[in-house]
C-alpha cells in the first residue's frame, strides 16, 4: 500500500507529499488476513474519499448505512462522515482517492466541503477515470503526476 494514513483513535490523519495537489489515489491488492473480514475499522476523517472495488465484493459502512459494493461501484465518504469496510468476498483488491478540504478551495482560508452522493452503481466513467490512474499508479514515470492530478479533477468535477 502506498502512503497509508496515520490513525488516532477513531480520527485519522493523511499526509500529503505536495500541497500544491492534495490529493492521492492508492492501489491495495487484498492481503487477506484469514482470522479478519475487516478492511479497514471505524474512522472518520476531514477528507473526502471516493473508494472503488477492483475484484471481489465490501460492505462499507458510512454512518448507519451500509451499501454493498461491487466492482464497478464507486462509495463516496465526504469529509468528517464516519466509515468501516469489512469483506463480504474472500479477496477484495481496491483502489481509492482521498481529497483534502484545500483541493476544493485555492484559497486556504476558504474551508469547502462538498457533499457528494455516498453510493454509485456501476457507473463506466468512474470506472474509466479509476483505470487510468491504477494504470498510472504502475507506470510511475515522470509525467504519472501530472496525469494522475488531472484524473483527480476531472473525477471530481464528474461528481459535482
Amino acid at each position: 500500500m502506498q502512503n497509508m494514513p496515520y490513525s488516532h483513535g477513531f480520527f485519522e490523519i493523511y499526509a500529503y507529499s505536495d500541497m500544491n495537489i492534495p490529493a492521492k489515489v492508492c492501489f491495495c491488492p487484498d492481503v487477506l488476513n484469514p482470522n479478519s473480514d475487516i478492511i479497514f475499522l471505524n474512522h472518520w476523517h476531514p477528507d473526502t474519499e471516493i473508494w472503488l472495488p477492483l475484484s471481489g465484493k465490501a460492505q462499507i459502512t458510512i454512518g448507519d448505512t451500509g451499501y454493498a459494493a461491487s466492482p464497478g461501484d464507486a462509495v463516496i465518504i465526504n469529509s468528517n462522515e464516519l466509515h468501516s469496510g469489512i469483506r463480504l468476498s474472500k479477496n477484495v483488491d481496491y483502489i481509492f482517492a482521498v481529497f483534502s478540504p484545500y483541493f476544493f478551495s485555492a484559497d486556504e482560508s476558504q474551508n469547502i466541503f462538498p457533499c457528494f452522493k455516498n453510493f454509485i452503481a456501476n457507473d463506466q466513467y468512474i470506472q474509466n477515470i479509476f483505470s487510468m490512474l491504477k494504470s498510472e499508479i504502475i507506470r510511475n514515470d515522470k509525467y504519472s503526476k501530472t496525469a494522475k492530478t488531472g484524473l483527480l479533477y476531472e473525477l471530481t468535477a464528474y461528481l459535482m
